[in-house]
């Protein structure tokens, strides 16, 4: 066993007994954490762009109930020759 070993050993027994250092980084959280908000304008471009997607979702669904789309089954033309065989 080398010299240092047991001096070691005794650093490490005797830094176990002392208590930790309270740390408070909550200031400096909460400035990181400022600097990196958008300001409450940038909130308003994200609106429109769901805005313009209502939009659009209510015309195509406009379009597909002036077409009868809405109203008819989708599956019976797929299901037609089975309906025939069943009847």
């Amino acid at each position: 066993m080398s010299h240092s070993r047991p001096r070691f050993q005794r650093l490490i027994r005797q830094a176990a007994r002392e208590p930790l250092p309270p740390i408070d980084v909550a200031g400096r959280v909460v400035e990181s954490i400022q600097r990196r908000i958008a300001p409450r304008d940038a909130v308003w471009p994200s609106w429109g762009a769901a805005g313009l997607a209502v939009a659009a979702a209510a015309g195509v669904l406009a379009i597909a109930s002036l077409q009868g789309m809405l109203t008819e089954d989708p599956m019976v033309d797929w299901l037609r020759s089975l309906v025939m065989v069943m009847q």
